[in-house]
């Protein structure tokens, strides 16, 4: 099911072409080489070293130091974006990972500026350390080359709904918790861990302390406070005013404090770490498998090869080309025409084969026979409405045959003219038959010697 997932959110992108003019070409070929990555890689992990050195009531001579390091990094960052926008042109922003690196480095020289140009300005000086803390951000674009660490982030991502309605359900929760609590323990006498911050008394510290207490942490500190008792409280204290005293409520805040900690903190928090847990285990059986993002991502790197214009199409006659130049587990060694055609990819007007489908196509391919059960096929018709979301160009298509079928067309066609042709040398056969038999009864005998 991640899989399939992943599947819907990756699309094919426009091949970049080379430059022919000698500067781009030249900014082209370094911003992609790997070399290349590999120094920018080390040149952000010294840039972290240097953030971490800094320190309070550091001497004005390394503050300097800092901040000459500090113009230098922003500078290299600078010249790399420029460098792949000169060699990428336009489709440098095509990938997020480079939008990220760009606003990084405008937030950079913003900071630079807010620090510089106008340091005695009436703007808060808050706002200008919060320009530098942009510059940890570039520590992120290691993730894209951790995989590990991408495994982990995907894992997060895909949690996130579920994490969601769980907190809702869990805000909920406390909610009702609070508005019991301020009726019931309100006017407790503030004694032992009870103060201005921790009480019962409005409903917005309510709130506070019942999220507080969501992690059980010193719950029964609280809960030692709210039993408070006589001689430490007067039960008659509010008589007057129609109320009871400033006594707690001892069985009542039991049955609270306990309930609340079981529903809270055992069942609702460790429902996070159960979808978590969740979420990785399909991340962690889609390894299993042997098909992960980095699959994905190599066949649209192959794809855009053959579809440049990124028209999410393809002619069928160049799929065994495509599918001999992927690497396993999607690919398939010394392909032939017969294994495209088996593949059962649905083919549109023109001979045409959409990527999704020919990714979808080979998934299944790698997953095997044993996946052909009907719980897996109920998961591919739920998933070919997301990808028809997903794919707007696909739904307006129409499907005319696929290639399993084009095989059978061709197998029938074969058997046809393997038909044809026996009848044609059976026909031709018997009228040889016919003209010889003739032309022995038409011929005179001769007599006996």
């Amino acid at each position: 099911m991640s899989t399939f997932r992943k599947m819907a959110k990756t699309k094919p992108i426009r091949m970049v072409t080379r430059p022919t003019n000698k500067v781009m070409k030249f900014c082209y070929d370094m911003s992609e080489n790997q070399k290349f990555e590999v120094v920018i890689t080390i040149i952000i992990l010294l840039n972290m070293v240097q953030m971490a050195m800094e320190h309070d009531n550091a001497p004005e001579s390394f503050n300097k130091a800092m901040s000459i390091a500090n113009y230098i990094f922003t500078v290299i960052y600078t010249l790399e974006a420029l460098l792949k926008i000169i060699g990428t042109r336009k489709f440098y922003f095509y990938k997020s990972w480079n939008i990220f690196d760009f606003v990084i480095v405008v937030f950079a020289w913003l900071g630079i500026a807010m620090d510089n140009i106008i340091p005695n300005s009436v703007i808060d000086p808050s706002i200008l350390r919060s320009f530098r803390v942009f510059r940890v951000a570039r520590i992120l674009r290691i993730i894209q080359m951790a995989k590990g660490i991408r495994r982990l982030l995907y894992t997060l991502i895909c949690s996130l709904p579920a994490l969601i309605n769980i907190g809702t359900l869990l805000l909920l929760i406390i909610y009702i918790y609070a508005v019991v609590g301020v009726a019931m323990f309100g006017y407790v006498r503030r004694q032992g861990i009870l103060n201005d911050q921790v009480n019962f008394e409005q409903t917005p510290a309510a709130i506070i302390l019942m999220t507080r207490l969501a992690t059980s942490a010193g719950w029964n500190d609280v809960l030692d406070a709210i039993m408070v008792q006589p001689p430490d409280c007067d039960r008659y204290l509010y008589e007057a005013a129609g109320q009871s005293g400033d006594c707690g409520f001892k069985a009542f805040a039991i049955a609270y404090f306990s309930s609340f900690v079981l529903i809270a903190f055992l069942i609702m928090i460790n429902m996070y770490i159960a979808v978590i847990l969740d979420n990785f285990s399909e991340a962690q059986q889609a390894d299993e498998i042997g098909i992960d993002e980095d699959d994905i991502n190599l066949f649209y790197e192959k794809w855009k090869v053959f579809d440049p214009k990124a028209t999410q199409f393809l002619n069928v006659s160049k799929l065994r080309d495509l599918v001999g130049q992927l690497a396993q587990p999607l690919g398939i060694p010394e392909v032939t025409e017969d294994d495209i055609l088996q593949l059962d990819i649905p083919l549109y007007p023109s001979d045409r084969a959409h990527c999704i489908d020919v990714l979808q196509a080979l998934i299944s391919r790698t997953l095997g026979p044993n996946n052909n059960t009907d719980e897996f096929e109920m998961i591919k018709e739920l998933m070919a409405e997301s990808f028809r979301a997903a794919f707007p160009t696909l739904a307006a298509e129409v499907v005319e045959t696929t290639t399993k079928q084009r095989l059978r067309e061709i197998r029938a066609a074969i058997v046809l003219q393997k038909a044809f042709r026996r009848f044609k040398n059976y026909k031709r056969n018997e009228a040889l038959d016919g003209a010889n038999q003739n032309k022995g009864e038409s011929s005179p005998h001769l007599p006996k010697v």
